[in-house]
């Protein structure tokens, strides 16, 4: 008599895996049977720190197998859809490539049969590369140092250039490292080197136009320009903002155009206030003082005749100028008024 060989039992072993913002791991868990239950119930097999609702039973799937033998997510009777590729649904094949939403958390099923194909490191910021830093820091750096020496016309030392690079590394450390300790909290992952990226061209991008801005004033005379030129900062710190909120941090966009305009609506303001506070300070040249060619020069120029004669209004102007006294009483207008003098 043959002998009976006893079937072997399907592989029912499961890898759930938990996934950051830009679908790096951060904890695998095993399971060795089907079903494999997710929701924000303590009776779940894996529980889901979902955010609070009234009925935490609501999110809930279920991973089971189809009846082809594949890996299936199911929504549970009476919990909405969740998200997978392809938008949201009640049922989804799953693939070890990708993963799925539930609660605001990612997660990827694999099994033991599946086989990791080495591949590169996924860029956070795709458009500008995976170590993006390596020319973004150095760009910035670089573009400091060349408007150190533009406006050196002094010729000032060496150490001006250490300094201001100094400055520019601490600052942009300082400024990353505040974002990168917000994408932990969100995402579970810093990026520190992204955020850094980010900030290093927002340097680049406000003493480039800054600079181009500047020119275009001196070449046609427009001092609105040079007068207003404030807001740029504003606009591209705004800009930044949004930038880390939504491409790094992944936060939601609404959250992300409200931070941007929180941000760089404050920055603007506040030289704002400002540059209202010193318009009758005429000693106040803080723009336009890097060296530019004559050539440059698109408005007529005038004569040394015209322009003494033109400056004899300046006084009228300057005054115009002035910021007005506050109100209130003038107690320095009265002086010795009852005084007795004293033997």
């Amino acid at each position: 008599m043959d002998e009976v060989v006893p079937l072997r039992p399907a592989d029912d072993v499961v890898f759930l895996e938990l996934l950051d913002k830009h679908d790096g791991l951060v904890v695998r868990h095993r399971f060795d049977r089907l079903p494999v239950t997710l929701g924000a119930a303590y009776d779940s097999d894996h529980i889901v720190d979902a955010e609070p609702s009234k009925d935490r039973r609501a999110v809930a799937v279920t991973i089971t197998r189809s009846a082809d033998g594949g890996l299936v997510v199911r929504a549970a009777e009476g919990a909405p859809d969740f998200w997978a590729p392809g938008g949201t649904t009640r049922s989804w094949c799953a693939d070890p490539e990708q993963s799925f939403t539930l609660g605001g958390q990612r997660f990827r099923v694999r099994t033991r049969g599946y086989v990791a194909v080495p591949r590169a490191a996924t860029a956070v910021l795709p458009a500008l590369g995976h170590w993006a830093v390596m020319w973004a820091l150095p760009l910035a750096l670089s573009c400091g140092a060349i408007i150190t020496w533009l406006g050196d016309i002094d010729g000032e030392r060496g150490t001006a250039y250490i300094s201001g690079a100094l400055i520019t590394v601490g600052m942009l450390a300082a400024w990353s490292g505040v974002w990168a300790a917000l994408s932990r909290l969100t995402g579970r992952a810093s990026h520190f080197l992204a955020h850094l990226t980010l900030a290093a061209l927002a340097v680049v991008a406000v003493i480039v136009l800054d600079y181009l801005f500047d020119t275009a004033a001196f070449a046609f005379n427009w001092p609105a320009i040079q007068r207003y030129d404030y807001a740029l900062v504003g606009l591209i710190i705004g800009a930044l903002v949004w930038c880390h909120t939504r491409l790094v941090t992944r936060l939601q966009a609404g959250t992300a155009i409200v931070s941007a305009l929180a941000v760089g609506g404050a920055l603007f303001a506040f030289q704002a206030l400002t540059a209202y506070t010193a318009r009758g300070n005429i000693a106040s040249t803080a723009t336009l003082t890097e060296l530019r060619p004559p050539s440059l020069r698109v408005a007529n120029a005038v004569s040394t005749e015209v322009f003494f004669a033109g400056s004899e209004s300046l006084k009228a102007k300057t005054e115009l100028s002035r910021a007005e006294k506050p109100e209130g009483f003038d107690f320095g207008s009265v002086t010795n008024v009852g005084c007795v003098p004293s033997m």
